[in-house]
């Protein structure tokens, strides 16, 4: 007779809200992601960006979670950040990421917004705000559902102007928006 004993790996879902303010000479991004960790504990979470984003981001931890170290590869087109955490961690695990990227040409036209993707989860549900600037006229022309405004306050470190464009949601990693 034998006896084998497996480690239980485990089980993630994420919840991510995103903020995008359109500036007159940049692009202004943050992002929070809640994940939810079951079934075990864990040390590292891992999350994607679109290739174009900087390689520089800020990454820090909200309420109990802290940020240790992360590292950046480049895979399949997208930015991939594996963040290790101070200790392996069960239940809510949430992480704050921000950006600011100049644009390439004055006032882009068709600019696609970089959605960030929780990478090794089994589900994962988006909110989508996006904010303008005083001096710029913003139509979003590509985006799924339309949500109410008032979901995007489950972001705990994020307030939203009052120059929200829109605000849109999805569930799982393949979605546009674009102005």
């Amino acid at each position: 007779a034998s006896l084998v004993v497996e480690r239980t790996a485990a089980s993630l879902a994420a919840e991510i809200y995103a903020f995008f303010t359109l500036e007159t000479d940049s692009l202004k991004a943050f992002y929070e992601i809640h994940y939810q960790v079951r079934d075990a504990r864990t040390r590292e979470v891992v999350f994607s960006l679109p290739e174009g984003t900087p390689k520089e981001v800020t990454i820090t931890g909200i309420d109990a979670t802290v940020v240790k170290e992360t590292t950046m590869t480049t895979e399949g087109g997208r930015n991939r950040w594996v963040v290790q955490l101070a200790e392996r961690q069960r239940g809510d695990v949430r992480l704050a990421v921000q950006f600011t990227k100049a644009y390439d040409k004055p006032e882009p036209k068709g600019l696609s917004l970089p959605l960030l993707r929780a990478e090794g989860v089994e589900h994962q549900s988006v909110l989508v705000g996006v904010e303008g600037s005083p001096e710029l006229d913003i139509q979003v022309t590509a985006h799924p559902r339309d949500v109410d405004v008032g979901e995007l306050y489950g972001a705990s470190q994020y307030i939203p102007s009052p120059r929200i464009v829109g605000a849109y949601g999805y569930v799982g990693g393949k979605e546009e928006v674009s102005n």
